[in-house]
């Protein structure tokens, strides 16, 4: 099969016999190719050997396999009766089978002019009317009627088990005849799509709404506050109870006995009282120009933090020093990483005697905690190191949830020989409501 190629099938116009009136030539075409093709060429008409017509002719596009009509652009009228011979030439943009070409010579016999019109039909729409032979049924015909049509009777039609039954949901209007409504109760309870508004009924402070309000076997009234009066709670004779009392279960004023709690007022309870950190026995060391060492951790719990009252917490160390005259020892409250104060203790002479720490740390509202540190000395021979120094600051935003404070200690400067202990083993912290 080519690409590209058309055939002529054979003339379609006019007829191999042929009125003698007007008609325009067209020559059937066939696309033989793979590919879309358009048809143009010429169709000569010849009588007696002489060349009596010729015209250029074209197709429409015609898909693969289609046979489609090439007509021509000018019409013909022939002249006489008699035969005449038509013939062409058809072809597409590179054709590539060039004999099928042609329209091969093709007699044609043209006689006579065109046939009469046949005869009128005689009136007879009598016969298509109603009673008529040939009555005419209007059923199922599209369209609508010149005169305005009387429909039959068929109600029956439209009522429960008609082939067409009215559906009157949603519809407006009011019935010819009462209805009996469908069971629909549950639309008037809570919840409902219709629910019922008890407290616009008629007559209603006689109903059952308010009927047995306070009555014995009834329901308990409220008083203005929307609560209960204590006179419909009391029973019995009793005096009446203090702000230590409360009502029991057994519907008398008394003094209540509170479930067993203990463990949550415990170091892990969720209500602690006192949270103990007691040391371990070790011995921190703090050397000189080493930085800081974290001497003491105190967790302050969330709900401690919030505590109307606040919270004081408090940690101590016994230490035992080896320093120089010219050292400082510096101490150091923290909150996470933030530095809430610092306290320098200057050393004027050397000495080995023991002193104390302590820390506290207060959170007075949710938002502010005070920090307070103390350096005091045990003995008339250290009271160079300073006796109940101390200082206090105020830190902002501390968050509400549990959060960790540490003390550290620190030589800044000093030899390698110069250290900090710290006897861990009479240590504590504790933590209380206060």
């Amino acid at each position: 099969m080519a690409d590209y190629d058309v055939g002529v099938v054979g003339l379609t116009t006019p007829a191999p016999s042929a009125p003698l009136a007007q008609c325009r030539p067209v020559v059937s075409v066939r696309n033989n190719g793979l590919h879309d093709a358009i048809v143009s060429g010429y169709i000569r008409i010849y009588s007696a050997g002489w060349l009596v017509y010729e015209s250029e002719a074209y197709s429409d596009t015609i898909g693969p396999g289609e046979t489609r009509p090439c007509s021509a652009v000018a019409y013909w009228t022939p002249e006489t009766e008699g035969t005449y011979m038509v013939q062409g030439y058809f072809s597409t943009p590179l054709d590539q089978i060039e004999p099928n070409n042609n329209l091969w010579p093709t007699s044609i016999i043209i006689s006579g002019a065109e046939p009469p019109p046949p005869t009128p039909v005689p009136l007879h729409a009598s016969q298509h009317e109603s009673g008529g032979e040939d009555e005419m049924s209007i059923e199922d015909l599209p369209g609508r009627a010149a005169d305005q049509q009387r429909p039959i009777n068929h109600a029956s039609n439209h009522q429960v088990a008609g082939i067409d039954p009215v559906n009157v949901t949603n519809m407006p209007g009011i019935l010819a005849e009462a209805q009996i409504p469908k069971a629909h109760a549950g639309s008037h309870k809570v919840g409902g799509s219709d629910i019922l508004d008890v407290l616009g009924l008629p007559n209603v402070t006689a109903l059952e709404l308010v009927a047995r309000k306070g009555a014995n076997n009834g329901y308990c009234p409220l008083d203005s506050a929307g609560v209960v009066p204590q006179v419909n709670i009391m029973r019995g004779t009793e005096e009446p109870p203090d702000d230590r009392q409360a009502l029991l279960k057994t519907q008398v004023w008394g003094y209540p006995i509170p479930h067993a709690h203990a463990t949550s007022h415990g170091l892990n309870g969720s209500d602690p009282l006192i949270t103990a950190l007691n040391a371990t026995g070790a011995t921190i060391t703090v050397n000189a120009g080493t930085g800081e060492t974290t001497i003491a951790t105190i967790t302050v719990p969330a709900a401690w933090m919030n505590a109307s009252l606040g919270v004081i917490l408090n940690t101590a160390g016994r230490l035992t020093s080896i320093v120089s005259p010219g050292e400082v020892l510096r101490l150091k409250i923290k909150q996470a990483a933030a530095t809430l104060v610092t306290h320098d203790v200057d050393v004027n002479k050397a000495s080995v005697a023991p002193a104390s720490i302590h820390a506290y740390i207060a959170a007075v509202d949710p938002t502010s905690v005070k920090a307070f540190l103390e350096f005091m000395a045990d003995s008339d021979a250290v009271q160079h190191l300073g006796t109940h120094v101390a200082t206090t600051a105020i830190a902002s935003g501390i968050s509400a949830a549990e959060t960790t404070f540490s003390i550290t200690a620190e030589f800044p400067s000093g030899g390698l020989s110069h250290q900090l202990l710290i006897d861990m083993s009479h240590s504590f912290n504790t933590g209380q409501q206060s």
